[in-house]
């Protein structure tokens, strides 16, 4: 959703939209009101974490 979108609506905008947030999410409206009032939240990057050089020696001096 886009930054500010909800804050800066009129008030009768502010509640169509929360009922349509409501509705596609399911949540408790104080919940869904929290979510739309706060800023967003940066992605974060996913990395896949590779094995320990530790851990890789001792499964190889297993084999």
């Amino acid at each position: 959703m886009r930054s500010g979108f909800y804050a800066a609506a009129a008030t009768k905008d502010k509640r169509r939209i929360l009922e349509e947030f409501i509705a596609a999410t399911e949540y408790h409206e104080k919940s869904a009101i929290r979510v739309l009032n706060s800023p967003p939240q940066p992605r974060s990057r996913q990395t896949r974490q590779r094995p320990s050089r530790r851990s890789m020696t001792s499964l190889l001096g297993a084999l």
